[in-house]
C-alpha cells in the first residue's frame, strides 16, 4: 500500500493497464475483447470503450466455467473450466483498469490479474519497473 500511495493517479491507471494488458496475454484472453478495448490497452485511451460490455465479457467468460464445472459435477479434469475463469478474471482487471480512479480499483486490478495468472513476482515487477 506504501507504493500504491506514494505514487500519481496516473502512474497508478498507466501500471494498472500494462498489469491488465499482461493478465490478458498470459490468459489467452484477447480473444475475447473487442478492438475497442485492444486499443484501450494499447493506447490508455478509454474513450471508445463501454465498461457494460466488458462486464458482459466478464458473465459469458464466467458461465463458460460454470458450465464446464456444472456439466462435471464440479470437477474439472481437462483444465478447461480454469482456462475460462482466468480468462473470466484477466478481462476484469480490464474493466478495474479502465475505470481507476481509487486505490480500490488499483488494488482490484492487481487482485485479478493474480487471480487469471498466479504470479505475484510479475505483478510486482510491473508496478515497480513501469
Amino acid at each position: 500500500m506504501k507504493f500504491v500511495e506514494g505514487i500519481s493517479q496516473e502512474k497508478r491507471k498507466f501500471i494498472a493497464r500494462m498489469v491488465a494488458v499482461w493478465a490478458c496475454d498470459v490468459s489467452g484472453a484477447n480473444d475475447h475483447i473487442d478492438d475497442d478495448v485492444q486499443s484501450y490497452l494499447a493506447t490508455g485511451d478509454i474513450s471508445k470503450i463501454n465498461i457494460n460490455n466488458i462486464g458482459h465479457m466478464v458473465e459469458f467468460l464466467d458461465e463458460e466455467y460454470f458450465n464446464i464445472t456444472d456439466r462435471n459435477d464440479g470437477l474439472d479434469s481437462t483444465g478447461m473450466a480454469m482456462c475460462w475463469f482466468r480468462k473470466a478474471r484477466a478481462v476484469n482487471s480490464v474493466m478495474y483498469a479502465a475505470g481507476c480512479e481509487s486505490l480500490q480499483s488499483f488494488c482490484d486490478v492487481l487482485y485479478e490479474a493474480y487471480t487469471a495468472t498466479n504470479d505475484l513476482k510479475t505483478i510486482e515487477a510491473i508496478c515497480y519497473n513501469t
